[in-house]
C-alpha cells in the first residue's frame, strides 16, 4: 500500500493522527485513488475518504468528478506550492 504513505507523508501525517474524509470531514479509513489506477500514486489522485464517500465514489462517476473537483478546491494553495517548489511545503497538515 505504497500508495497510503505517499499520501501521509505528502500532508505529514502519522498514522496516529485523525485524518479527515476530504470530502464530508467525517474519519477517513481509505485513500481512493481518483482515476480507479491503483498503479497512478500521484498525490494529485490520491484522496483521503470515508467508508461512505469511498463508497459513492466507486458507484457514481458523477460523486466521484465532483470530489475530484473538491479536492482542488481544498488543496489549491498547497499543490500551487508544491508544484512551483516540487516539494511538500514543511506547514502542511489537513
Amino acid at each position: 500500500m505504497k500508495y497510503k504513505k505517499i499520501y501521509m507523508k505528502f500532508f505529514d501525517l502519522t498514522a496516529d493522527e485523525f485524518i479527515p474524509c476530504e470530502i464530508c470531514q467525517g474519519d477517513a479509513v481509505d485513500i481512493h485513488h481518483i482515476d480507479i489506477n491503483r498503479k497512478n500514486n500521484d498525490i494529485h489522485n490520491l484522496i483521503a475518504l470515508c467508508r461512505q464517500c469511498h463508497t459513492n465514489c466507486h458507484a457514481n462517476k458523477e460523486y466521484n468528478k465532483w470530489c475530484v473537483d473538491r479536492k482542488k478546491q481544498i488543496h489549491a494553495e498547497t499543490y500551487k506550492l508544491y508544484e512551483q517548489e516540487n516539494k511538500r511545503p514543511s506547514w502542511c497538515k489537513l
